[in-house]
C-alpha cells in the first residue's frame, strides 16, 4: 500500500510547491527586486504561510486539487470559468483570513491579483491533470484478478489502470510496480512473480479500490475484511469529534440560520404551510429521533405515501430547490447535533422503514448504525443523492463502510472541506 500512498503524496506535495512558487513570483512582481522580496517574505512570513495553506485547503475543498480529478471531456469555456471562479473564491478566503488574523493588509491587492492570474491559468489549462497522469504512468501493474478486468475497474469505480503488463517475459527484473489480485488463495503465484521481479508489491484489488475510489466494495468484504474493521471504538477520535460538534455547531448556526431562515420565510410566500418539517429517522444503534429541516416541498407532499425525493421532484418548490442546492434546508439539523442525536459528520440518517427494507436486501447495511448519523458525510461528499434504487443504496453503503473503517479527526476535517466544495458548486439535491 505504501507505493499507492507515495503516488498521492508526491502529487499533493508537488501542487503545494507550485502554489508556494506562484506566491513567491507574485510577491517578486510586486517588489521588483529579489532582495526586497526575500526581506518582505521574511518580515511577514506567517501571513504568507497562512495565505498559501488556506488557498491550498480551499482548492482541495472545491475539487480543483485532487489526485482523482477526471480530465474534462472537452476544453470548454465552462471549465475555464469554473477554474477562475474557484481560484478567486479560494484566494479571497485565504487573504480574508490572513487580514483577520494579522490585522494588516500588508500583503495586498496587487499580490492577490498576480496569485489569481497564475493559479487561474494553471487550472484552466488542466496542468494538474497532466501532472496526475504522469505520476500514474510511472507505475506498472501485473493483473492477477480473476473476477474483474481493468475495463470493469474503470467502468464500475472510475479507476484507470494505465500501465498493465500481462507478459512477464517483457519485465525488467529491476522494474518496480504493483501486483493486483482478488483471490486470497494465490500465494504461490504471487511468490513466483515476486521472485522474478523483486520490486513488485502484491496488493488485493479491494485495497486499491478503497484507496483510489474512497469506498469499500461490498463483494470483497467476506474475503478481505472482518466485521471488527467497521465496529471499532476510537476514544480519541470520538472525544475530539464531540468537542468539534459542540464548538463548531453554535458558530455555524449563528452564521447560517439568518440566511436560511430568510429564504424559508420567502418560501412561505410561495407555498404557505409549516415553516419546519419533522421526520422520524434512525440514529446510532437503531435509536429513532425527529430530524428537523426547513420545508422545501408543497404542503402535504406525502399525502399519497412516503417516497424518496428525486433530482427533479415536482413536489419541490422554486425557492425550496435553491435551498436544497445550497444545503440551507438542513441548517435546523444543527439543533439535532446539539441535542446529541446527530454529529456534523457521519452516514446520513435514513427513515426506519427504509432501514428495515434495505437491511433485508443489502448485507452489512445496519453497520451504518454503529456511529451517529451526520449532517454531512463521506458518501454525500463523493456521491450523488441516492433514491430507492438498490444499486445506488449499495454504492452509498460502500462509501459509508469506508468512513466506518477509516474514521478519524483528519477524515472528518476532509469531509467538512469537501462539503464546502459541494455547497459552492450548488450540488445539493
Amino acid at each position: 500500500m505504501s507505493k499507492l500512498f507515495a503516488r498521492r503524496l508526491y502529487f499533493y506535495l508537488f501542487i503545494l510547491a507550485i502554489l508556494v512558487l506562484f506566491h513567491f513570483i507574485s510577491t517578486f512582481f510586486y517588489m521588483h527586486h529579489l532582495s526586497t522580496t526575500m526581506l518582505f517574505i521574511k518580515t511577514h512570513l506567517y501571513q504568507h504561510l497562512i495565505i498559501i495553506f488556506i488557498t491550498y485547503l480551499m482548492l482541495y475543498a472545491t475539487g480543483m486539487v485532487s489526485f482523482y480529478r477526471k480530465r474534462p471531456k472537452a476544453w470548454t469555456s465552462f471549465n475555464v470559468i469554473q477554474s477562475i471562479w474557484f481560484s478567486f473564491i479560494s484566494l479571497s478566503v485565504a487573504y480574508g483570513v490572513s487580514i483577520l488574523l494579522f490585522y494588516t493588509r500588508s500583503i495586498g491587492r496587487v499580490i492577490f491579483l498576480y496569485d489569481f492570474i497564475l493559479i487561474s491559468v494553471f487550472f484552466s489549462l488542466n496542468l494538474e491533470y497532466f501532472l496526475q497522469q504522469t505520476i500514474k504512468k510511472n507505475t506498472s501493474y501485473i493483473w492477477l484478478c480473476k473476477n474483474m478486468t481493468p475495463e470493469q475497474l474503470k467502468k464500475q469505480y472510475g479507476i484507470n489502470i494505465l500501465n498493465v503488463k500481462n507478459d512477464l517475459s517483457t519485465l525488467d527484473t529491476s522494474e518496480k510496480g504493483i501486483i493486483l489480485y482478488d483471490d486470497p488463495n494465490i500465494e504461490e503465484e504471487k511468490a513466483t512473480i515476486e521472485k522474478i521481479v523483486s520490486g513488485f508489491t502484491a496488493i488485493p484489488i479491494p485495497y486499491l479500490i478503497e484507496l483510489e475510489a474512497g469506498l469499500i466494495p461490498l463483494i470483497y468484504i467476506k474475503e478481505f475484511y472482518h466485521i471488527s474493521d467497521f465496529i471499532n471504538i476510537k476514544h480519541f477520535t470520538d472525544g475530539v469529534k464531540i468537542l468539534i460538534d459542540y464548538t463548531l455547531t453554535p458558530i455555524l448556526f449563528i452564521i447560517l440560520f439568518p440566511i436560511s431562515f430568510l429564504l424559508a420565510l420567502i418560501h412561505e410566500i410561495e407555498s404557505p404551510g409549516p415553516l419546519f418539517y419533522k421526520q422520524v429517522r434512525t440514529g446510532k444503534h437503531g435509536h429513532t429521533f425527529y430530524l428537523i429541516k426547513f420545508r422545501t416541498m408543497i404542503k402535504d407532499a406525502e399525502k399519497t405515501g412516503k417516497k424518496f425525493s428525486s433530482k427533479d421532484d415536482k413536489r419541490v418548490t422554486k425557492i425550496g430547490r435553491i435551498m436544497r442546492k445550497l444545503r440551507l434546508d438542513e441548517v435546523p439539523q444543527l439543533i439535532n447535533i446539539i441535542k446529541g442525536d446527530m454529529s456534523l459528520t457521519g452516514p446520513r440518517p435514513e427513515r426506519p422503514e427504509f432501514v428495515e427494507e434495505f437491511s433485508k436486501k443489502i448485507p452489512y447495511y445496519k453497520l451504518r448504525l454503529e456511529v451517529k448519523p451526520g449532517l454531512t458525510g463521506w458518501a454525500q461528499a463523493h456521491y450523488k443523492y441516492t433514491g430507492p434504487s438498490l444499486e445506488e443504496q449499495i454504492r452509498r453503503l460502500e462509501y459509508d463502510l469506508y468512513y466506518l473503517k477509516n474514521r478519524s479527526v483528519l477524515l472528518d476535517i476532509i469531509i467538512l472541506l469537501k462539503t464546502i466544495g459541494v455547497v459552492l458548486k450548488a450540488k445539493g439535491v
